[in-house]
């Protein structure tokens, strides 16, 4: 976490995909809200506030929950990805 604290294009390349990730949350939210309404493991709506916050608030971010967010929330919604996307594909 120190480097992640310290330097700053390691902190824009990692909200970067955060951002990613909820901008591809708010579309599933939009375009397929029966699959986003049976699959809440996922937390789309959390992704697509923290992309906003990131967005529209970068002059005031906390960097250790970015952090958070990153190495730990990213991970665990990752996977339940992973799960659900096999009910998508059917």
């Amino acid at each position: 976490m120190s480097e992640f604290l310290t330097e700053e294009i390691v902190q824009v390349a990692v909200c970067k995909c955060i951002e990613a990730v909820g901008e591809a949350a708010g579309r599933l939210l939009t375009n397929v809200p029966d699959f986003c309404a049976l699959h809440l493991e996922l937390e789309l709506q959390d992704a697509y506030r923290t992309r906003n916050r990131l967005a529209h608030g970068y002059d005031s971010i906390d960097w250790s929950d970015v952090w958070i967010v990153a190495s730990e929330d990213l991970p665990r919604v990752l996977m339940a990805v992973r799960l659900a996307r096999n009910d998508f594909a059917r």
